[in-house]
């Protein structure tokens, strides 16, 4: 018996091991861009829910998405790049709310959809609203994105979404606003058509560049 014959079937035991795990790795990511795997939130138990007819749209934490520029040519800390608070310093990465932005953060127009109204909604998973944004008004979301091309990719759709209720009004989990200056919200001015949310809009619409 020579020394190959006894460690290639160890050799070949690994490699497939490996193959196996890296898979895993790659369909989990694919999941979780897909919106398969979603954020934590979930609705209580035998919580009531309505459906609305809901204008969709996606957002990242870039400069592009949320009106940013970094001050002193491109060298300084991030700053607001437009508006009534334009050069006021801008956290990026946060929320309206004080919370981290991620796979489930929607900005919803708050005087309709307070902080911590859940969202099902189909394609993206179920989120929780902890976001605002200037142009987002009325039967408008925005979703958060974890890089700008998924944003685009998904553009701007009209679907049906469950937002849930309980004992006759909207029920939302219980989420702590901080008392944030306009600097932390995604402000949204360079995007035009998310200040006519009224406007129809065929299903799965591409979004174009100029539109992010």
């Amino acid at each position: 018996m020579t020394f190959h014959s006894i460690f290639s079937p160890i050799q070949s035991s690994r490699h497939a091991a490996r193959t196996w795990i890296a898979l895993w790795c790659i369909a989990s990511m694919l999941l979780w861009t897909a919106g398969c795997v979603t954020s934590s939130f979930r609705p209580p138990a035998g919580a009531r829910y309505s459906t609305v007819n809901m204008e969709l749209t996606g957002y990242c934490n870039c400069g592009k998405c949320c009106s940013w520029e970094r001050s002193w040519g491109g060298l300084g800390s991030p700053v607001i790049s437009s508006g009534p608070h334009k050069g006021d310093p801008k956290k990026v990465g946060y929320t309206s709310s004080g919370t981290e932005a991620r796979h489930g953060t929607i900005a919803a127009d708050t005087s309709h959809y307070p902080y911590g109204t859940l969202v099902e909604i189909p394609g993206y998973g179920i989120g929780r609203v902890e976001d605002t944004g200037g142009a987002i008004k009325g039967e408008h979301m925005d979703l958060w994105f974890s890089d700008h091309d998924q944003a685009l990719r998904w553009g701007k759709q009209r679907k049906w979404v469950k937002i849930w209720l309980s004992s006759g009004r909207r029920w939302a989990q219980d989420i702590s606003p901080v008392s944030a200056p306009e600097s932390l919200t995604c402000v949204e001015t360079n995007r035009p058509e998310a200040h006519d949310p009224s406007a129809s809009l065929p299903a799965n619409e591409p979004a174009r560049e100029a539109d992010l």
